[in-house]
C-alpha cells in the first residue's frame, strides 16, 4: 500500500487540506515559489532526499508519530513526475490554479516520447448537457463544468452531495464525471476523478493516476503512425471539471 501523498501548492488550499486530515501520512508539498505559505511551515527537502524517504520501509524503521510529518519541496510539475516514477502515491492533491493532472501528462509525453510535439486544443464545448450544469468556455485550451454558475462561491466544507445541491438549491442528475465519461469518445478521453476525503476537499487516488498514465502511454504506441492525434484530459468531481485538450504530432 503506498504510504505517502503529493500535495501540488503551498497556498490557502494546501493549507485547508493538511489541517482537515485526520489521520496525515508523509505527504510532500511542492511548490515553485519558495516564499509560499507552507514553504516555512514545514521542513524543507531536497528531491533526492524525497526519493530515500518513500523507499524507506516506513512500518519497520519509523513509529507513527514520525511517519505523520509534512515536508516541502520546492519544485515543479517535473518533480511531481519524479516522484510518481518511484513510488505511487495514495494521493495527489492539485491545489494550484493549474490543471496539474494535465502538465503531468506533458511532462510525461515529453520525457518518454521526446519526438513528439504538443499543441494545445480547445474541446468542443456542444454537449448535450442537463440544463442546471453549466460549461464556461474562454479563449484557452480548456472548458470547465460545473454545477455553480460563475458568480456562486461553494462552501469550503462542502460535502458534494451526489443528487442536489442544498446551498445552491440546484438538482444534480449526473455527477461531472460521469457525464464527461459518457459524452467524450472513451479512447481518447482520459479522465481523472477526484475522491472526496472529507467535506471540502479531496485528491486523485494515486492507483487511478497510475492506470491511466499508462493507459495513455499504450494509447501514443498503438497510434505512433497515426499522428496527428488527439486526447482530451479531464480532471473532476462530483459538482466540478475542468477539460483540456492536445494535439499530439512528430516532430522529426
Amino acid at each position: 500500500m503506498p504510504d505517502y501523498n503529493i500535495i501540488f501548492g503551498g497556498g490557502k488550499f494546501g493549507s485547508y487540506f493538511i489541517k482537515k486530515l485526520e489521520d496525515p501520512i508523509l505527504s510532500f508539498v511542492i511548490d515553485n515559489d519558495a516564499n509560499c505559505l507552507l514553504a516555512n511551515e514545514y521542513p524543507k527537502m531536497k528531491i533526492e532526499e524525497a526519493h530515500k524517504k518513500i523507499l524507506l520501509d516506513n512500518t519497520k524503521s519509523q513509529t507513527k508519530r514520525e511517519q505523520n510529518k509534512f515536508f516541502f519541496i520546492e519544485g515543479n510539475i517535473k518533480t511531481v513526475y519524479e516522484l510518481l516514477k518511484i513510488k505511487t502515491p495514495n494521493y495527489i492533491v492539485p491545489t494550484a490554479p493549474i490543471h496539474v493532472i494535465l502538465e503531468v501528462i506533458k511532462v510525461l509525453i515529453n520525457q518518454e516520447f521526446p519526438n513528439i510535439s504538443l499543441s494545445p486544443i480547445k474541446p468542443l464545448s456542444s454537449f448535450q448537457k442537463p440544463d442546471e450544469m453549466f460549461i464556461f468556455s474562454f479563449d484557452k485550451s480548456e472548458i470547465y463544468l460545473s454545477y455553480a454558475s460563475w458568480d456562486e462561491k461553494c462552501p469550503d466544507n462542502c460535502p458534494s452531495p451526489l443528487d442536489y445541491c442544498p446551498f445552491h438549491k440546484r438538482k444534480k442528475p449526473i455527477t461531472i464525471s460521469e457525464f464527461l465519461e459518457q459524452q467524450l469518445v472513451k479512447n481518447k478521453y482520459f479522465g481523472f476523478k477526484s475522491t472526496q476525503i472529507g467535506p471540502g476537499y479531496g485528491g486523485i487516488e494515486g492507483k487511478l493516476i497510475k492506470n491511466q498514465l499508462e493507459k495513455l502511454f499504450n494509447f501514443i504506441e498503438r497510434n505512433s503512425n497515426d499522428f496527428p492525434i488527439e486526447i482530451l484530459v479531464g480532471t473532476t468531481c462530483n459538482c466540478h471539471g475542468v477539460l483540456s485538450g492536445l494535439q499530439l504530432f512528430n516532430s522529426e
